[in-house]
């Protein structure tokens, strides 16, 4: 029991020691003014582009969306109802006179 505790605080003193010995400072510990500004500059090009792409995106959905719409209004015109109509009650019959086993 001893002997597996001093292994596991040995394992996690090593692990430790690299992740903390691993961490670098590039400026010691100070960043330039013209890094910050590229940073943010690509950081809003990128939130650009991406809000493009969602824009696209979106704006393709939404006419695939609304061409389903027009093809489902241009099929359910007043004929077509007055049909289906018709053939629901003429199922209801059959139906009706023959009942299902």
């Amino acid at each position: 029991m001893r002997s597996k505790i001093k292994k596991i605080i040995f394992l996690l003193s090593i692990f430790f020691g690299l992740v903390f010995s691993s961490v670098a400072q590039d400026s010691g510990g100070k960043s330039s003014p013209e890094k910050d500004k590229a940073t943010l500059k690509t950081a809003r090009d990128k939130r650009r582009t991406a809000r493009k792409k969602w824009k696209e995106a979106r704006k393709t959905k939404r006419a695939e969306e609304k061409l389903y719409k027009q093809h489902h209004k241009r099929l359910q015109t007043k004929e077509t109802n007055k049909r289906m109509k018709r053939n629901r009650k003429r199922a209801d019959k059959k139906n009706k006179r023959r009942p299902s086993q």
